[in-house]
Parts: structure tokens; sequence; C-alpha cells
């Protein structure tokens, strides 16, 4: 992450001079991006942001983290469109993430009168070039509107799903934007 002598200087110098929200947030961003430009990642980003209807999310794309052609049905969209960005773990049980899923939704289009989109990492990243996808990961990110944070029993041990509440947070999300959904501990594929 921290790829490069100068990012890593940027970074901890940065965070030595107690910076505020956006200049950690800049320094954060560029460690994760590595050696980019920030206006390169931003239209890098522009060009690959993508999302998924809710709609065509199926309970089998939540099982398992391999392809199931999600991505296929995925739509390029505009950063700062995409209602949600759904954090998860890919250990926490699928049928229970899809219901969890599926009730959230009900409650935004009761909310908001249409069904949202989502960006959710299966069908919004380009199984083929997750590389490519990955490095504006931060930007995505601020290109939802909120984080839905599906919360099953290993969730709070993945660290990918603690960087995502960190990275939102750290770049200037606000915490009343992040949805907390509680899985229960019927839902956990791993043992406690």
């Amino acid at each position: 992450m921290l790829s490069t002598p100068r990012c890593r200087r940027g970074f901890h110098g940065c965070l030595l001079r107690g910076g505020t929200g956006n200049r950690r947030a800049g320094a954060l961003i560029a460690a994760l991006l590595g050696n980019r430009s920030l206006r390169r990642a931003l239209r890098k980003a522009a060009e690959r942001f993508r999302c998924v209807a809710v709609d065509e999310v199926t309970e089998e794309d939540l099982l398992s983290p391999r392809d199931t052609g999600l991505h296929a049905r995925s739509v390029r969209a505009s950063l700062g469109q995409v209602d949600a960005f759904v954090s998860h773990s890919w250990g926490d049980d699928g049928t229970c993430k899809m219901a969890a899923l599926r009730d959230w939704a009900s409650e935004f289009e009761a909310a908001h009168g249409r069904r949202p989109t989502v960006w959710l990492d299966k069908g919004s990243i380009d199984q083929t070039s997750v590389a490519a996808d990955l490095a504006g990961l931060p930007l995505y990110l601020l290109g939802c509107r909120s984080l839905l944070v599906l919360v099953g029993n290993t969730y709070g041990s993945r660290l990918w799903c603690v960087m995502e509440v960190f990275a939102w947070l750290q770049m200037g999300g606000r915490r009343e934007d992040i949805q907390i959904v509680r899985l229960g501990s019927r839902c956990s594929l791993a043992d406690d």
C-alpha cells in the first residue's frame, strides 16, 4: 500500500504534523494509490466506477467470492451517484447477507421511492483485472452516498472490512451515512 518511499514519507509526515481530516485523507489516498497522481487516480476511478442495481444481485452472488457473472450485470456510474458501498465479509453466510440486502433495499425504496444501486466488490470490480480497480477503492468509497456494513461474526476480524470503514471516516465520510446491519450469530460460516 505504501509502495514508494515518497508515499511513505508523505503519509508519515502528515500524521506527524497532525494534519486535519482532509490533509490526512489526501495522504491516505496517495498511500493507497501508490505512485499515481491524484488527478490520474480520479480520472481512472471515474472511468472504472460501476454499480449494480440491488435487483441484479442474487443469493448465489453472495455465497462465495468466485465469479458468478455479476460484473456483467453492473453498469458504469458517476462518482457520487451510487446509493451505497456494501462492505461485507466473505466469511459470513451469503444467504443471510442477501436477506439483509433485500431488507435494506426495501427500506430504501420506501424512503426514496426507487430501488437502490450499490457498489459491491464482486460486481463493481472487474474480476479479470482486480489490481486495476483496487487502486481506486478509496475513491469508489467516496463515490457512494452511504456505507452499508453487513456485519456477521467474521466481519470485525477481517482487516479489509475494517479498512473500508476506517477509510470512509478518514476521507470525510459522515458517520450518519454509515448503515450497519447485523446479520446475527446464526449467519456465520466461521466458528466463534
